[in-house]
């Protein structure tokens, strides 16, 4: 079976199990001119997928892939001579995807949530039952995973990160490439392209882009898509690309003096005549906490407090009482708002982890 080639506005892309060895091909016949044909065909790819077996066909080149790892994007670059001179390349961005798993399974902290609820049952809610909630006060499994998701939803929300490596994506990818991700149980977002400032590439300044999401764990392209009329399309090249990947700080740093593609400042400038162009930077890019278990296990306790807490309201329990045990009776004090306040607290110390220290200015001019 050969690996299946989708099209969108940004160029060839596919999508391939990561247990596979698939062969891909390009089709040349649009781009050799008569009495012409490809002389040789060199394919390269990023580190992580395999490639061999390269063969020209007519006007077809064909490379195997194997290898990659599950839920990253890989380029792969195919570069072509004719008889008569001409070079030319051709780039396919390659998704890695797991066909044997039909859904997602549990949650992006908690991937087997059968056994964090009974862990919880056993621990959280068994301390919380003892000296807080009623006796008669039950919850079933369902309802526990929905308290559960929640509690990961809004601490996802307040710490403004994703918990697990996701795809962002533009808001005017193709819908294929949509289908694809959901499809492959692929975690993704969409936002919207970055503005193109007229003083992006003059002098010594180079390309300087923050996304909007951070921290970054790759980033698989970033594209120049100039509007209609001339709907032209100027990849950046890999080597290009730095990164401070905490903060989500990307910089384009030229790696030589020479560049196959026709971009350069004063292309761009012209292009833009020197103003900014709204929503013309395409980044691809893949942010979120990739190994959080082992790098943040606070949180992973964390989201199971906010969890308990939220059963906790939904117990309505009063701030004093009494319970009996064996004859012995006992005052009790409950104050809810000091177990918020402290997961409030948690969640500013994770916030600054993971962000870095938020800094305020006080003065006047």
């Amino acid at each position: 079976m050969s690996g299946e080639l989708f099209k969108d506005g940004s160029g060839f892309w596919a999508q391939k199990d990561k247990d596979s060895f698939l062969d891909y091909s390009l089709d040349w016949s649009d781009w050799i001119a008569e009495g012409d044909s490809i002389l040789s065909s060199v394919w390269s790819s990023d580190a992580g997928v395999t490639l061999s077996s390269a063969t020209i066909f007519g006007a077809m080149t064909t490379t195997w892939v194997q290898g990659g790892a599950i839920g990253t994007w890989y380029a792969i670059t195919n570069t072509v001579t004719s008889a008569l001179g001409r070079i030319d390349q051709r780039t396919i961005r390659l998704l890695i995807i797991d066909e044997s798993v039909d859904s997602i399974e549990g949650t992006a902290l908690f991937p087997n949530v059968e056994i964090t609820i009974e862990e919880m049952r056993r621990d959280q809610l068994a301390l919380a039952a003892k000296y807080a909630l009623p006796a008669s006060f039950s919850m079933s499994s369902s309802y526990l995973l929905a308290k559960l998701k929640a509690a990961e939803a809004e601490a996802s929300r307040q710490l403004r990160i994703y918990f697990a490596p996701t795809i962002i994506i533009p808001d005017d990818a193709e819908q294929t490439e949509i289908d694809a991700l959901e499809t492959a149980n692929i975690r993704y977002a969409q936002e919207a392209a970055y503005d193109y400032d007229a003083h992006f590439f003059t002098g010594e300044r180079w390309g300087y882009i923050v996304t909007q999401e951070k921290p970054i764990i790759s980033v698989q392209s970033i594209k120049f898509a100039y509007p209609a009329p001339t709907q032209q399309v100027f990849e950046i090249p890999h080597s290009w690309i730095r990164m401070d990947k905490k903060h989500g700080h990307i910089r384009l740093v030229p790696a030589s003096q020479t560049f196959s593609a026709p971009l350069s400042a004063f292309l761009m400038q012209a292009l833009g005549g020197g103003s900014t162009i709204q929503f013309m930077i395409h980044v691809r890019y893949t942010a979120g906490l990739s190994n959080p278990e082992k790098d943040y296990p606070d949180l992973i306790n964390l989201v199971k407090k906010m969890a308990v807490l939220s059963v906790m309201q939904d117990a309505f329990l009063p701030q004093s009482g009494s319970i009996s045990s064996d004859g012995l009776s006992q005052s009790i004090s409950m104050d809810v708002q000091k177990w918020h306040d402290g997961i409030e607290d948690k969640l500013d110390d994770l916030r600054d982890a993971i962000h870095g220290p938020r800094i305020a200015f006080l003065g006047h001019v």
